[in-house]
């Protein structure tokens, strides 16, 4: 009996004498031996390597760090915060009523209180802001193109053309400015008031502080004496229709009196009396 053996898709098939097939018996599974390649992972002298072949790039890299730290180190000034607390008392206001004081009622203190909000916007203004700047000079300090001794961004560009040539012609709002580092922090259910700036230096700082709670004060005098001011011209236009019109009641009573022989003085005259003399009082 002759076999026959074939081999067909990893199968082998078995043919009888008589022609019969075989039952099929699969072909052992034999693993592919994979072939022995150079290892896979770097070593240290490859790593080198590298980096000697990229070592231009790399120290590139590293001065274009510190130039730009380099840079901004030398660029940004140190600030200075100086702080201070003020007592804001509220005052009813002087409201003459021929020679009577009347005061107003106290209210509830609060953020949302008139009187303290309109304190807060006074020591925030512009008014004292300005007062300060120029008492103290600051104009150079708040100047952003002054600053950072010459080494700021706008004048870099400028220098290259890359800013606007208009940029340094424009009027610069020193108030706007003095805002931006001053902070007015009222302290909650109480009269004080934390004032605080940021100033290049200690000195400045702490005296912009101080010049700002001293026309703060000036402020408020100068309000209190124009008030007071208001009310003498007020009281003096007042005492001199009252005088006026006095006289001229006392001519009419005169004139009644002669010609009617009557000695004596009315109640009319009397009440002018009364009223002048209050309005003396008062002025």
């Amino acid at each position: 009996m002759s076999v026959l053996t074939t081999q067909t898709k990893a199968n082998i098939q078995r043919v009888d004498g008589n022609g019969n097939l075989a039952p099929i018996t699969p072909a052992p599974f034999i693993p592919a031996t994979p072939e022995t390649s150079a290892d896979s992972s770097m070593s240290l002298r490859d790593i080198l390597a590298i980096l000697n072949r990229r070592k231009i790039t790399i120290l590139l890299t590293l001065l274009s760090i510190l130039a730009a730290t380099l840079f901004y180190t030398v660029s940004t000034k140190p600030s200075y915060l100086a702080n201070a607390v003020i007592q804001i008392e509220r005052e009813g206001a002087d409201i003459v009523n021929f020679g009577h004081s009347q005061q107003t009622a106290d209210a509830p203190v609060g953020s949302n209180d008139p009187f303290f909000r309109t304190r807060y916007e006074m020591l925030r203004g512009r008014v004292i802001a300005n007062r300060v700047i120029e008492e103290l000079k600051l104009h150079e300090s708040l100047n952003p193109t002054k600053k950072n001794s010459g080494f700021s961004l706008s004048r870099i560009m400028t220098l290259f053309g890359l800013g606007s040539k208009n940029s340094t012609n424009q009027k610069i709002d020193y108030a706007s400015l003095f805002s931006k580092k001053l902070s007015v922090q009222p302290i909650e259910k109480t009269h004080l008031v934390q004032i605080n700036y940021e100033g290049s230096s200690p000195d400045e700082a702490r005296n912009v502080v101080t010049s700002l709670i001293n026309n703060y004060i000036k402020t408020q005098i100068e309000t209190k004496s124009e008030t007071g001011e208001y009310a003498k011209n007020f009281l003096g236009q007042k005492l001199v229709e009252a005088k006026a019109r006095l006289k001229d009641s006392e001519e009419a009573l005169v004139s009644y009196a002669n010609k009617n022989g009557i000695l004596g003085v009315d109640d009319k005259q009397d009440r002018h009396l009364r009223k002048l003399t209050s309005l003396d009082e008062a002025l």
